[in-house]
């Protein structure tokens, strides 16, 4: 789902909370947004080019799963070292808003 197709509600939650995030932060939440699915490295390479640090994402990537806004949502193996890495999407503002009130979330069938 992009940014775009959210419901109005949920945008004003989403910019409600957005003031918190560094800018780093922000572009990897709404790159995730529009490209679930992504490992650390897609997103830093989609972001910031092949030839920079995985560093440049990963404490922020780190950051965002510890306060809920993406997580991770699978594994695979990454194709240019071979190691099992995990699978990122962002959280939409319906389930962070499912969570604080303690409603169940649908979860899918892999």
């Amino acid at each position: 789902m992009s940014w775009r197709d959210m419901h109005p509600h949920s945008l004003d939650a989403y910019h409600e909370q957005v003031h918190a995030f560094s800018r780093r932060e922000t572009v990897i939440f709404c790159h995730l947004l529009d490209n679930p699915g992504s490992t650390d490295r897609q997103v830093k390479d989609a972001l910031f080019g092949p030839a920079s640090d995985m560093n440049t994402v990963r404490p922020r990537i780190n950051e965002l799963i510890d306060a809920g806004w993406i997580r991770v949502c699978g594994e695979r193996h990454c194709p240019l070292t071979g190691k099992l890495v995990r699978v990122l999407e962002a959280v939409t503002a319906e389930e962070r808003a499912q969570a604080e009130a303690g409603e169940p979330q649908m979860q899918l069938a892999l």
